[in-house]
């Protein structure tokens, strides 16, 4: 399951942050998603709403359940209720067949009664995720069908919020197949949005994509330095490992001979508190020939 790496964030009582695909404000109490008009049903539609800000699926299914049987098909409800209901039986645990698929059929349905409605492209981003992913065994991705939600997100709603995160997923179908004329061609295509969206919130999650695919499968480990550092230049998102990159980045400069980019990195690794390459960095600065730093004790104050 991937409830998005970084799509949306549900604010919900006083801005609480929760990581979701669904972008759900409250305001005066009451839920408002995409402007639509409340319902006789309002405060059981919200407390929907709000189990969803705290991941709690299973319950908000059964809610949107009942609201879903007593709501006027193809009406303003309707689709903000359809979506909260595709939206659980996506994301709800454990992951089975059955709610997968239902989660498809209703997202169709979404999808095809809201033209012109923003509340399509969100519809085709998840579908666009349950095409991607493998959620349950036996489950097979679909990354011609993902492209195919993602590049209609981005002509028909290229202004909207979910715009940037189908041209991020639009590069990981390429990538994922893990063949290298498409991975290339796929780079220049997320670097062309990059240039003309500059002031995307996900610009350093694209730098990291394209290291990624630097790295592997074009095998490129200078053009991957390259793009981790410009990654974090522009800002790495709060949930990111820095060890992890950091390690990353110094052993490939290592193996291309940037020595001093190398150090540094092997040298921010020892700075951070309680990180597992902590030994294995000072090693490597030894190794290179540099005086090694005293490592920290991470229990200190």
């Amino acid at each position: 399951m991937d409830i998005g790496c970084q799509v949306y964030r549900v604010e919900i009582m006083k801005k609480l942050l929760v990581p979701t695909i669904l972008k759900v404000i409250v305001l005066s109490g009451f839920i408002a998603v995409y402007g639509l008009a409340a319902t006789g049903n309002e405060k059981l539609l919200a407390k929907a709403w709000s189990d969803v800000g705290y991941l709690d699926y299973r319950q908000a299914c059964i809610i949107f359940e009942r609201l879903y049987a007593e709501t006027k098909p193809e009406s303003a409800d309707w689709r903000e209720i359809t979506l909260g209901l595709a939206l659980c039986l996506h994301q709800r645990q454990p992951d089975n067949k059955a709610d997968k698929e239902r989660a498809k059929q209703l997202y169709d349905k979404l999808i095809a009664s809201s033209d012109g409605k923003s509340i399509q492209a969100t519809a085709l981003l998840l579908r666009g995720k349950l095409y991607q992913l493998n959620d349950y065994f036996g489950d097979k991705v679909n990354f011609k069908k993902a492209a195919e939600d993602y590049r209609r997100i981005l002509r028909d709603w290229p202004e909207s919020d979910c715009a940037d995160e189908a041209a991020l997923y639009l590069a990981q179908t390429s990538m994922y197949t893990m063949d290298k004329e498409a991975t290339a061609k796929s780079i220049v295509q997320l670097k062309q949005w990059m240039d003309t969206h500059p002031n995307s919130k996900y610009i350093a999650s694209y730098w990291l994509l394209i290291a990624l695919a630097d790295r592997m499968p074009l095998k490129d480990q200078s053009a991957a330095v390259d793009a981790s550092l410009k990654a974090i230049d522009a800002g790495l998102p709060k949930e990111m490992e820095k060890d992890v990159l950091y390690w990353r980045i110094a052993t490939m400069a290592q193996n291309i001979g940037k020595t001093q980019i190398a150090h540094d990195f092997y040298l921010r690794i020892i700075k951070l508190k309680r990180s597992s390459y902590t030994y294995s960095a000072q090693q490597k600065i030894i190794a290179m020939g540099f005086d090694a730093p005293k490592l920290l004790n991470p229990f200190e104050d």
